[in-house]
């Protein structure tokens, strides 16, 4: 295998530079080109050009891998392909300090294919593996390109790189030590299987990110392809913290298996601490990609969507209920302990409405509002009628409400827990309704040709297109509709053209443009008017017992059993 620069006298090179600041003249063996070693002042080697920046490299990946350096002068590394301070597998770390003195490097291409010609590429980045200190660099216009493999395995819910490769475009792999006030522009790129990239770190398992600022552009664009990406760091273990920190990148692009967002792509176990960080959230939907059930994101976070904060020593969520940039459906990606929820929405007093919650609610922590679930609709003198009944019950997290407020606001006390939020929680009637609880602004456009059959009430009194709507009425969405997050909608999901036809034989009808709404004392005993409990798929001690005699599957679930159309029955 073809080795780049210094080989034979790295030895050498290291003892004459640690005796002598005067610069001494080296000659690489295989080109004959000449270069000089830089000088060395206090401990740190002063780099100032291109080729002081490839010695380092060389030396640290033979043996130096303790030494520290310093920039003295902007660089620009016209193009070039770039080898990692420490490159490799993890084993050795860069255990020194590389300190920017904030200048500039610029135009630098890391492209781990053309690199595994000559090293091992788990770990690649500026620096490939980290124990030490990055701090007060720029990257300018950095070029990053990933097209690799790394191992890939899973439990029964979450997805495990046991050899990831860790792509950063300061930091592959961040073991420990610090990467500080780092300023990264340029774009990234990866394809392959168990793919960690960040635009600042790949794949974090414990130290410090803070004060950086990544503008990188990010992209997988392979349907095939596994790739976690982070607007900072894409993959995280353990402990590691983030505080100060900024994605503020045009777009972060994922069409594989994997998962994105603008803080982390992956926090695959442990704890991430993250405090005062932030990211573009018109470039990537979610601060955090995906979570495993037992991680946790800590510190003060803003996702746009919501934020958590620490007041008076007490952790706060405080949830944007009229928030109209886009987000994923499941924004809850991370279980999380509060204690206390503001909601910040205006309600229409003595209206119907909406809501949908991120947490479960006891009855007697929530004051200024009556809440409804969905019982059955029905027909009568022409009119749809849709019978609701009071939640007499805990509010269950993800389940879609009808509500009417006594004021304005909506009042929570006591503590929660923030429950990952599953797309399309419902509460379904006779197969042929559901009330969707939905997470993103939403609209009519967005909701395509469903529009015509999905119904949400007018916020306030309006006009459109020369008609006239009041505020609490249930109507279509229609094309120039739109729902705010943490509500619901109705939507008609029997066969077109056959609004409640019970048989093959009576005439299709048009869906009305609004439907009526009653309040019922209970709902009735038929089968097909009870609600769905929200679930994920049955996992450990849930499980799916058919019952071909009785024609119909169950699914017990938290020591509850289930039929398919949502009917507790123990």
């Amino acid at each position: 295998m073809k080795k780049l620069l210094f080989l034979l006298l790295a030895p050498v090179m290291l003892f004459a530079a640690t005796q002598s600041t005067i610069p001494i003249r080296i000659v690489n063996q295989e080109s004959e080109a000449e270069y000089v070693i830089p000088e060395k002042v206090n401990g740190y080697f002063q780099l100032a050009t291109k080729e002081d920046l490839q010695w380092f490299s060389d030396t640290t990946n033979h043996g130096g891998n303790g030494l520290n350096a310093m920039l003295v002068a902007d660089i620009d590394f016209g193009g070039d392909h770039w080898i990692p301070i420490v490159a490799g597998n993890g084993t050795p770390t860069y255990t020194g300090t590389f300190n920017g003195t904030g200048f500039t490097i610029s135009n630098l291409v890391l492209d781990t294919k053309w690199l595994s010609d000559y090293y091992n590429i788990q770990n690649s980045g500026f620096v490939g593996s980290l124990n030490g200190t990055v701090k007060k660099l720029t990257l300018d216009n950095i070029t990053v390109y990933s097209e690799a493999n790394g191992g890939m395995g899973s439990t029964n819910q979450n997805v495990i790189i046991e050899k990831a490769v860790s792509v950063g475009s300061a930091v592959g792999w961040l073991n420990g030590g610090t990467v500080d006030s780092v300023t990264v522009t340029g774009n990234m790129s990866a394809i392959g299987t168990g793919v960690a990239m960040g635009g600042i770190v790949g794949n974090a398992g414990g130290g410090k990110i803070t004060n950086s600022t990544s503008s990188v552009t990010i992209r997988s664009h392979s349907d095939t392809s596994t790739v976690f990406i982070g607007g900072i760091v894409g993959y995280t273990k353990k402990t590691p913290t983030l505080k100060n920190d900024v994605w503020n990148g045009e777009i972060i692009e994922n069409t594989g298996k994997g998962s994105s967002g603008g803080i982390a792509g992956y926090v695959y176990n442990g704890t991430v601490t993250i405090e005062n960080v932030t990211f573009n959230h018109d470039g990537v939907e979610s601060a955090v990609g995906k979570s495993c059930d037992k991680c946790k994101v800590s510190g003060d976070v803003d996702y746009g969507i919501y934020k958590i904060y620490t007041a008076n020593k007490k952790k706060i969520c405080e949830i944007e209920g009229m928030y109209k940039q886009a987000v994923a459906d499941g924004v809850f990606t991370v279980n999380d302990q509060v204690d206390s929820v503001v909601f910040n929405r205006k309600f229409n007093p003595g209206k119907y409405s909406t809501i949908s919650f991120p947490f479960n609610v006891e009855k007697a922590n929530v004051s200024g509002a009556r809440f409804y679930k969905l019982s059955d609709v029905v027909k009568e003198d022409g009119r749809y009628i849709v019978n609701i009944v009071e939640e007499t019950d805990g509010l269950v997290a993800n389940r879609p409400y009808i509500v009417i407020t006594d004021g304005e606001t909506i009042s929570f006390s006591g503590s929660y827990t923030l429950a990952k939020s599953y797309p399309g929680t419902n509460t379904s009637v006779d197969e042929k309704w559901d009330l969707n609880a939905i997470y993103k602004y939403t609209t009519g456009a967005d909701l395509g040709d469903t529009r015509t059959r999905t119904y949400g009430f007018v916020a306030r009194d309006t006009v459109i297109d020369g008609v006239s709507w009041a505020s609490g009425q249930f109507t279509k969405v229609g094309a120039k509709g739109y729902i705010y997050p943490f509500r619901a909608f109705l939507e008609y999901t029997g066969p077109e053209g056959g609004m409640l036809a019970k048989s093959a034989n009576m005439v299709a009808e048009k869906a009305p443009e609004t439907l009526d709404i009653r309040i019922v004392e209970t709902a009735p005993e038929d089968e097909h008017t009870t609600a769905i409990v929200p679930f994920k798929l049955p996992e450990q001690k849930d499980f799916v017992k058919v019952n071909v005699e009785k024609n119909r599957i169950e699914i017990i679930h938290g020591g509850h059993r289930y039929k398919t159309n949502g009917k507790q029955i123990k």
